[in-house]
């Protein structure tokens, strides 16, 4: 991803999302394996994760991917949601690391063979980190040659 004037941009798959906000201190950008973007503040992580060109299932199947090897890991809420004008999926779940309550919520988005998904974990309050982060995937938006390339 690179910087842009109203977020980041990833050029090879052509979509945009802007940088996350919300009340609190600013979020710093990290480095964590495997994402395309991650943030952290006040005890919360939020990272934006983009792969393409592999076989993909529907939004659902591959958000639960997310969570395969989470022990003892207890859902709050799943459902369908809206990304960018299409069909995603949504899961929220509490689980314990290193004897520390987590909450975790994820947002994934299927388009061709492109898979999408934010995620947020938060050791902290919560809501406050759940607002900024559905303000933040809130941003995503795909690019006109993401859209001919993927869906023409």
């Amino acid at each position: 991803m690179v910087s842009a004037p109203d977020g980041y941009r990833h050029r090879k798959h052509d979509v945009r999302i802007g940088r996350p906000g919300g009340a609190g201190s600013a979020w710093e950008k990290i480095d964590v394996d495997d994402a395309a973007l991650a943030f952290r503040r006040e005890g919360a992580t939020v990272t934006f994760l983009s792969r393409c060109g592999r076989p993909v299932a529907e939004a659902q199947m591959m958000a639960r991917h997310l969570v395969f090897g989470m022990p003892e890991r207890t859902l709050v809420a799943a459902g369908p949601l809206e990304v960018a004008g299409r069909g995603g999926w949504t899961q929220t779940l509490e689980l314990e690391r290193d004897g520390m309550p987590l909450r975790l919520k994820t947002v994934t988005l299927v388009v061709a063979d492109c898979t999408f998904d934010w995620v947020l974990v938060s050791t902290g309050a919560f809501e406050p980190a759940e607002a900024a982060f559905d303000a933040w995937w809130g941003t995503f938006q795909r690019g006109g040659r993401f859209r001919e390339e993927r869906e023409g």
